[in-house]
């Protein structure tokens, strides 16, 4: 697989993700939805989604599962990708 976009520039690493996402949400509250896809369409490669998402993504899922009241994944995902208690 190779990436479509350029490398990030030093100053988008800078970027505080947790903050950016945490913007309004005590006021306003809601429900976020975050997800990877490749360009045609698949959610895994080799069975996993881990294949697909950048450090850039983790960084965004990490920000977001932190802000989280609830965290919700399918049965199968949560089987096949090891996850633990957040």
């Amino acid at each position: 697989m190779r990436a479509l976009l350029p490398a990030p520039a030093d100053s988008a690493a800078q970027v505080d993700i947790r903050a950016h996402y945490a913007r309004d949400w005590i006021d306003r509250g809601g429900l976020r939805m975050n997800f990877v896809a490749s360009a045609d369409g698949a959610a895994t490669a080799e069975g996993k989604s881990r294949g697909l998402q950048t450090a850039g993504d983790n960084r965004v899922f990490t920000a977001l599962r932190d802000l989280a009241d609830i965290v919700l994944a399918g049965a199968g995902t949560v089987r096949i990708e090891g996850y633990r208690a957040i």
